[in-house]
């Protein structure tokens, strides 16, 4: 229940700070860039794509759970000694089984929507606060006590924001640090980082009885030769779009964090800051590994390696 709280808190959270972005954008007269847009589209229908996803796959799945050939009809039938078939006498224990999919693939489904609401956020927040220059540079002293206290601030010109001090910049960020730090924490659960183990699983699997057995899954009828592949090309697809969102979401941090450093004199506060300020990553089942750009390359990598130990056997 706590953990379900932490969900609704990041995504009313979120919401909330978009809608201040947007204020802001709106009050400046400023139009977001054919690149971000494109982004905002993206991640529109990434979040569709899922929810019709996991709309189907549970009655999917039930159709596919009759069939002789199917992992799960097999182990329930040695487990249990039920073979279960499309007929009214098994339709009580198939509702079940969809019931039960479906449940998982909407908790599912709104992990992966919350996730692609923040770094959607994170990347057009990170990209328009990027400074492009120092527009001015102000020195102004200070008496604390009887000794004279010099602060240097900075006026930015950022790339949709216009122009903007250097401690309103470095706040928002510090925001979208909070933000990705809280998802961090959720998404720190060994369970949810149990979705790169069942990619890995459905890839090598289905892969392995594809080629193996392709005589019997080809004569099984079509349902279940495109559901096979279809299978096999969404974890592929889940995969890659998680290490490209996750690591262009770094890279974009350390560009802001590398410029601000850059442009600022090392005595500043800002570049004191921003200096305390590390990049936006997506840590998962931490501290095992981090999801980035190289986590497509290594999964493929691991599940031909798994793919050919099984042939080879």
């Amino acid at each position: 229940m706590q953990y379900r709280e932490h969900f609704v808190f990041l995504f009313n959270q979120l919401f909330r700070y978009s809608k201040k972005i947007e204020d802001l954008l709106t009050e400046k007269n400023i139009q977001l860039h054919d690149s971000h847009v494109r982004t905002i589209r993206t991640a529109e229908f990434v979040m569709l794509f899922t929810s019709v996803v996991s709309f189907f796959i549970p009655f999917g799945f039930g159709a596919a759970f009759c069939n002789n050939m199917e992992p799960t009809h097999v182990f329930v039938k040695e487990l249990f000694e039920v073979d279960v078939q499309m007929s009214l006498q098994h339709f009580p224990f198939i509702l079940l089984i969809i019931l039960m999919v479906f449940c998982s693939a909407n908790a599912a489904c709104l992990i992966v929507m919350i996730g692609i609401c923040n770094f959607t956020l994170a990347h057009i927040c990170i990209k328009s606060l990027t400074p492009i220059s120092v527009k001015q540079k102000v020195t102004r002293g200070q008496k604390d006590g009887q000794q004279p206290k010099f602060v240097i601030e900075y006026v930015m010109t950022t790339e949709n924001f216009g122009d903007m001090d250097d401690s309103t910049m470095l706040d928002m960020y510090r925001i979208q640090q909070l933000f990705n730090k809280i998802l961090n924490e959720l998404y720190g659960s060994i369970v949810i980082a149990f979705n790169h183990i069942i990619c890995m699983i459905v890839f090598v699997f289905l892969t392995f009885t594809t080629i193996r057995y392709s005589d019997d899954v080809f004569n099984t009828g079509i349902i279940v030769v495109v559901a096979a592949f279809s299978a096999i090309i969404a974890a592929l697809i889940a995969e890659w779009y998680e290490a490209v969102v996750s690591g262009y979401l770094y890279d974009v941090s350390n560009d802001f964090v590398g410029k601000v450093r850059r442009i600022t004199s090392s005595k500043s506060g800002a570049h004191k800051r921003v200096a305390s300020c590390p990049c936006l990553a997506f840590d998962i089942a931490h501290p095992f590994f981090m999801v980035d750009k190289h986590t497509f390359l290594q999964f493929v990598h691991q599940g031909l390696d798994f793919l050919t130990t099984l042939l080879l056997m």
